[in-house]
């Protein structure tokens, strides 16, 4: 099923506001990040999987640990 226009927009501004959540988190947890940590997080698409990586920010010892790095 193909998405409409409004609802493929939708879905890239909730993909964007959890990959900004998500790297506020990791910054806030792990300190500055960087710029391959940021593209990394930026190219996941999945809204479930950045929720996944977001769940783990509580309790990972390091973006190693989260495949991050």
């Amino acid at each position: 099923m193909r998405l409409s226009w409004a609802d493929q927009l939708r879905k890239e501004g909730q993909e964007q506001g959890v990959q900004e959540t998500l790297l506020r988190l990791l910054g806030a947890r792990f300190g500055t990040l960087s710029e391959d940590v940021k593209q990394r997080v930026e190219s996941i698409h999945s809204v479930e999987r950045l929720n996944q990586i977001a769940d783990q920010v509580l309790v990972a010892r390091s973006l190693e640990e989260m495949g991050l790095r």
